[in-house]
């Protein structure tokens, strides 16, 4: 009989034991996915701004070819290509923003903190060191 209860009592602390480990493996697993899911919007995002810097700059040395063939402010094809650029901007973000909703997977959509450009911006913001980081060049 005492052979029995002792044989109860190592099965109950074995399965005991076995479920704590695979609950805060479990837990633990999800933390990490939960950063890595984290850790790929900063990325992305980061890759998005980037992408809006170039075409800043890109917008700015068309508007500079202009003023130097003598269409500046008021001009038609100047102010055209400003609102041209506005829109395309507009659609850029609105887009990212699309996709990164569409492509994201269901189990992890309570994770996406954000469903707009400013909220991703804020998001982006609230981590910053980390986008710092992504976006750091190596001295060459």
């Amino acid at each position: 009989m005492d052979f029995v209860i002792s044989l109860i009592i190592a099965g109950c602390s074995f399965l005991l034991g076995w479920m704590s480990c695979s609950g805060l493996y479990f837990l633990k697993s999800t933390r990490i996915t939960a950063t890595v899911m984290t850790m790929s919007y900063v990325f992305y995002l980061t890759i998005i701004n980037k992408g809006l810097e170039y075409l800043y700059y890109a917008h700015t040395n068309k508007l500079e070819a202009l003023r130097k063939n003598d269409k500046s402010y008021g001009h038609q094809e100047y102010e055209s290509l400003k609102l041209d650029h506005n829109k395309a901007i507009e659609t850029y973000k609105d887009n990212s923003i699309a996709y990164l909703l569409q492509v994201h997977p269901e189990p992890f959509k309570q994770l996406l903190e954000f469903g707009d450009w400013r909220g991703s911006q804020r998001f982006l913001n609230n981590n910053k060191f980390t986008a710092i980081m992504f976006s750091k060049e190596k001295n060459k």
